[in-house]
């Protein structure tokens, strides 16, 4: 999937399907929080875990993909244009 993503933004609606069915709904759930608050100290609160695990999570979500998600700063979390790709995909 790495390299259909460097190649454009365009995911097809097998690949999408595919992406969702390879996800857990845990991953998916914690990913949409993380995109809405842009930070990993309040998602996991709206996920019921703590930060720690929901930092496991999305490591795992990044490794699984084998692409960076977000861009982490002091101010939070930003979407890189691999996150972007995914979001669009991601939601249910």
């Amino acid at each position: 999937m790495h390299s259909q993503l460097c190649a454009s933004s365009v995911v097809t609606p097998g690949e999408a399907g595919a992406l969702r069915s390879r996800l857990k709904i845990k991953h998916r759930e914690l990913f949409r929080e993380v995109c809405d608050k842009q930070t990993l100290s309040r998602a996991p609160e709206a996920s019921a875990m703590t930060q720690p695990a929901a930092t496991k999570l999305i490591r795992e979500l990044e490794e699984m993909l084998k692409v960076p998600l977000f861009e982490r700063g002091r101010r939070g979390m930003k979407l890189t244009h691999y996150g972007e790709v995914i979001q669009r995909h991601v939601s249910v």
